[in-house]
């Protein structure tokens, strides 16, 4: 079985050209395909461009300027949102021909490296379409900014393990969420209140956590939690209600008056409350009620808390 052949690409931006020919002699690199986008081709000789060309010409590189291949998005490749479409985009004439020519210099045994404008290799055209296309045929090396070299498979598990670990994360605070959810009712009905409502949801953003009655009185509550069972931070320092702030409280509001419609509650008194919970397990967590919440001068950093009652 053959082996497969090699190609690399580098974020080309702040790095001088002197800079850049010792990455790419280490490398056995001899071709530059510069995808970079270029407005003109009548640039001065003073450009970054043609300085490049000239130093790469002193080392013996080729130089092949490719923007008219992946510099330049055709139009039928984006999306309403001005977002570049992968599969549209690989079946562009542009960028077919493109990869045609690079096929075509790796067949001639010239070792290749691909550069762009963008040395986040994440969000780069040479990893996001280039890299990924040309993937199962060729051996695709990102040469990042520190020199070190990741394969294209070797940043995509990268990337799998952090959206992972991201969603795992997410989980586990909706898991949390629900289960304060559930201390906070059951605080509630020991406490006199009757339970009305719970997660009543006007439109993403705008829910009311739970809706209780006491004496009349209607009182909106909501719950943050925040779990401390692996956390650094010392219990003292964590307070969850500092969550909510102006733009929760505006949602809030929203909410709360489209519920009242909604229900014909306009004859009853009302007021927000927050229920903030530390939680370490279900018999180990510290429970604060805040009375009549509100923001002063409408600012986001602070809620003063006009009554206060404790438990555990």
């Amino acid at each position: 079985m053959d082996k497969q052949p090699t190609i690399y690409t580098y974020g080309h931006t702040n790095i001088t050209s002197e800079q850049l020919i010792p990455l790419l002699i280490k490398n056995g690199i001899n071709c530059i395909v510069d995808c970079r986008f270029i407005i003109t081709e009548n640039t001065s000789l003073n450009t970054p461009t043609n300085e490049l060309k000239i130093v790469l010409k002193q080392n013996n590189i080729v130089y092949l300027p490719f923007s008219q291949h992946f510099g330049y998005i055709p139009k039928e490749a984006i999306n309403k949102r001005g977002e570049i479409v992968y599969k549209k985009f690989i079946q562009t004439d542009t960028f077919l021909n493109g990869i045609a020519r690079i096929k075509t210099g790796v067949e001639k045994g010239y070792t290749i490296c691909i550069i762009d404008n963008e040395i986040d290799i994440v969000h780069s055209r040479r990893f996001l379409y280039i890299g990924r296309y040309l993937q199962d045929t060729i051996n695709i090396i990102h040469i990042i900014p520190d020199g070190k070299c990741m394969s294209q498979q070797q940043i995509e598990k990268q990337i799998q393990y952090t959206r992972d670990v991201h969603q795992r994360k997410n989980q586990e605070s909706q898991n949390i969420g629900q289960i304060g959810e559930e201390l906070a009712t059951n605080y509630l009905v020991k406490n006199g209140y009757r339970i009305v409502d719970r997660n009543w949801n006007l439109h993403h953003g705008c829910e009311l956590d739970i809706i209780a009655l006491k004496n009349y009185h209607l009182h909106f509550v909501e719950v943050k939690t925040r779990s401390i069972k692996n956390s650094t931070i010392p219990k003292e320092e964590i307070h969850p209600e500092i969550a909510i702030d102006y733009k929760k409280i505006k949602n809030i509001s929203k909410a709360i008056q489209a519920y009242r419609y909604q229900k014909k509650l306009f004859n009853i008194e009302y007021q927000v409350d927050s229920i903030a919970i530390i939680y370490i397990s279900s018999e180990d967590y510290e429970l604060h009620h805040y009375l009549d919440i509100s923001t002063p001068n409408h600012a986001c950093e602070e809620i003063i808390y006009k009554s206060k009652d404790k438990t555990r």
